[in-house]
């Protein structure tokens, strides 16, 4: 609304008609291309929109969709071989892929979560190091208990003595040794305590902790794990909730295109019917095709450099449909003085190519993507758009 003001109530006030004494290069062009179009026929502009409707469908033939949030991902590969070379000496490839797993109390979480960990072991047991979990680290109380039982039946009492002479412990002292583990009481490692222990210090987001009256812990997965093994594994178990975001997000992505290119088709229809209204349906045709021709260009253009259709492949394509139907309705309502115009369009095309179009220059994905289709497109729209004229010049089809 302000702009719209500033235009129609400021500009006339400061801006005052002056003879023009000077014919400017760019105007000579501009005036140049509108001229060649003036002076084609029927049979010319038939065949530049066959050339332009077979380009376009080889194009979009050749045209794929690449919905993956994934690919807007802009890491340098110093910092990826870095990533690389961690996971090489850690010995483990973990993504942002990882089970929920819920239980009424703490120790059934752990519980939980040491049966689906066996679950993946057996399931996988071709990947290194499938996944990173709590309950590796922090076992139940049972199995603490059952350890216990254990070491002490089998190392302290029959054992002990043997190994400690090995070592080279004196008899006296290894007795005194196993006489006092032997009286060393069971006291179970719980939750609380080793969350605060510095041991559990780059572990502690795993236990996510009590969560409307469950206890929640996440078990990270893999990236060698697919989708389809991981749903398998968690549809086994009713108390784990497999998550994947990217993958979310890149449904949400998939939804959104394709939403908005039904949206734009019900645009394009609306805008014919709206031509069609109000300058008959011979001239809606010659002002239709013009936007219709930069769009489907900007799409094909992609297919041929071989690059991925995304959703805001499409958000830029609505901003190239407005600024191709405003360069044809300016030639459409220019009555006279139609160099004027075509120098205004130039004008703007050069403008928006530098503004908009020198994003596709930018090694952000998602400003790439908006700048490249801008950039086609507005060259598309400015190079068509001088067809409005042989509609006022009752040239005919």
């Amino acid at each position: 609304v302000m702009a719209y003001a500033t235009v129609v109530c400021f500009f006339p006030l400061i801006l005052k008609p002056q003879a023009q004494t000077t014919n400017p290069l760019l105007m000579r062009a501009s005036t140049a291309y509108l001229s060649l179009w003036s002076r084609l026929k029927r049979k010319h502009i038939i065949t530049i929109y066959l050339v332009i409707g077979l380009f376009s469908v080889i194009g979009l033939l050749l045209l794929h969709s690449n919905d993956d949030v994934r690919a807007l991902e802009n890491m340098p590969s110093s910092l990826i071989q870095q990533e690389q070379e961690i996971k090489a000496i850690i010995g483990t490839d973990i993504g942002t892929r990882f089970y929920i797993v819920a239980g009424d109390t703490a120790q059934l979480t752990l519980k939980h979560e040491h049966q689906l960990t066996q679950a993946i072991k057996k399931n996988l047991s071709n990947i290194s190091h499938p996944y990173l979990s709590t309950s590796d680290y922090l076992p139940t109380i049972a199995v603490q208990k059952f350890n216990y039982n254990y070491i002490q039946q089998h190392l302290i009492k029959q054992n002990l003595l043997e190994y400690l002479h090995m070592v080279g412990v004196k008899p006296m002292q290894a007795l005194r040794i196993q006489d006092k583990l032997k009286k060393l009481m069971f006291e179970p490692l719980r939750v609380q305590n080793w969350l605060r222990s510095p041991v559990s210090h780059s572990l502690r987001y795993l236990w996510l902790g009590k969560i409307d009256q469950k206890f929640i812990a996440i078990i990270l997965l893999n990236k060698n794990i697919t989708t389809i093994q991981a749903k398998k594994i968690s549809h086994a178990f009713p108390f784990v909730t497999y998550i994947d975001k990217a993958n979310e997000v890149s449904t949400v992505f998939k939804q959104f295109r394709q939403k908005i290119s039904l949206f734009l088709g019900l645009i394009y229809i609306i805008l014919f019917g709206v031509l069609c209204v109000r300058y008959g349906l011979k001239k809606a045709l010659y002002y239709f095709m013009p936007p219709v021709g930069a769009s489907a260009l900007s799409l094909a253009c992609l297919g041929w450099f071989g690059l991925p259709a995304t959703l805001f492949n499409l958000l830029a394509l609505i901003l190239v449909l407005g600024i191709s139907i405003d360069y044809v309705l300016f030639l459409a309502e220019t009555r006279n003085r139609y160099q004027n115009t075509m120098l205004a369009i130039t004008l703007s095309a050069i403008t928006m190519s530098l503004s908009f179009g020198l994003l596709a220059l930018s090694s952000t994905p998602v400003i790439h993507d908006f700048g490249i289709t801008i950039l086609f497109g507005i060259i598309s729209a400015y190079l068509l758009s001088p067809l409005a004229i042989l509609a006022n010049n009752k040239v005919v089809l």
